[in-house]
């Protein structure tokens, strides 16, 4: 064990660890986001929620005297949590999108046409009863 981290209590070291898995879930994450692989994202959010809650539990009973190599795992950490949240952003604005698109698309082949500006014109553009 290193030497920082054998001075630290064992709710550190519990910490230390729990840190270490929730940054491996968050990359392997990150990868399916960025390879836009979404086939494992409830797996990965159940994950990190128990991964984050054990880590909220631990650091509620550790107080504040945070070991500084702690401390720069926990700082690391949240970089980390911020990136995921913003390859999570991307991915939902373009879910919004395409759903967007898909509606646009529904809309127009269900519509018979009926109220489009065209109809409403008439065939020579002036309207109707502009003869």
């Amino acid at each position: 064990m290193n030497a920082p981290f054998a001075a630290m209590d064992d709710h550190a070291q519990a910490l230390m660890g729990l840190c270490q898995r929730l940054e491996e879930a968050l990359e392997q994450e990150n990868a399916s986001l960025r390879e836009g692989d979404m086939r494992d994202l409830t797996e990965h959010a159940r994950r990190k929620e128990l991964l984050l809650l054990d880590i909220m539990r631990l650091t509620r009973r550790h107080g504040d005297a945070v070991p500084a190599p702690l401390h720069d795992r926990l700082t690391a950490l949240r970089k980390r949590l911020h990136e995921n949240a913003r390859l999570l952003d991307m991915q939902l604005r373009a879910s919004r999108e395409l759903a967007q698109y898909m509606e646009d698309g529904i809309r127009k082949r269900e519509s018979d046409g009926t109220y489009s500006p065209g109809t409403l014109l008439g065939r020579n553009g002036r309207g109707y009863g502009a003869w």
